[in-house]
């Protein structure tokens, strides 16, 4: 499977207060932008929407509405999105004109070739301000460069995607395991974590997950 890490690398352009955990900050203002610049027709829900099979905000926020035919896709309630966004980890919360932030993007498969999608987004996003607002506004910011390791793939509001066939194939290699010897495992949270059980939002993990967990 292909797999890209893209590192966004940002400047506010005025004050912000941004919470301490801005995962869901940057999700949501991203989701928003997108569809604000995809969207046809705003008086419509997706389900309802004849370009839905085509239309990229579908895809990677509303995929249920796409009929995918695999055994382990109809067990889901919620289908995996193929996209992360690895907020900043710092937890500073007041921002000053100039501060710079970064951030990453991991896009999974053939979403790679959305990411001018992700980028003209973020751009809007960062147009229109995150966080609270402060004397009326928002903080605004603006996307600086975007690059895939030491490639530049955006700088000057200008996209070059043509290095982008050199993006790495994730594979696990499972020779070597034996999952029969494997006692114990840690897993380390470096943001808020919720899951489902039953198709339910649960607070308890039992790891009893045999055909439940989604």
């Amino acid at each position: 499977m292909i797999f890209g890490n893209y590192r966004f690398s940002n400047i506010f352009l005025n004050n912000g207060i941004l919470p301490i955990y801005k995962g869901s900050t940057f999700r949501g203002g991203f989701g928003h932008a997108l569809k604000n610049i995809i969207c046809t027709s705003n008086e419509l829900l997706c389900n309802q929407c004849m370009l839905a099979k085509q239309c990229v905000y579908v895809r990677l926020f509303e995929p249920q509405h796409l009929k995918i035919n695999l055994p382990e896709v109809k067990q889901m309630s919620t289908l995996p999105s193929p996209f992360v966004i690895e907020p900043p980890y710092t937890q500073k919360t007041h921002f000053s004109t100039n501060d710079a932030f970064d951030f990453n993007l991991l896009l999974f498969g053939d979403n790679n070739q959305y990411l001018p999608y992700f980028i003209y987004a973020f751009d809007q996003m960062g147009k229109t301000g995150v966080g609270k607002h402060i004397d009326g506004h928002r903080g605004q910011f603006k996307v600086q460069t975007v690059k895939y390791q030491d490639t530049l793939i955006y700088s000057d509001e200008m996209i070059t995607t043509d290095n982008l066939d050199r993006i790495e194939t994730l594979s696990i290699d499972t020779s070597s395991t034996n999952s029969q010897n494997i006692k114990q495992i840690k897993i380390v949270l470096d943001t808020p974590l919720r899951f489902k059980i039953n198709r339910k939002l649960s607070t308890e993990l039992t790891f009893d997950l045999k055909d439940s967990f989604a």
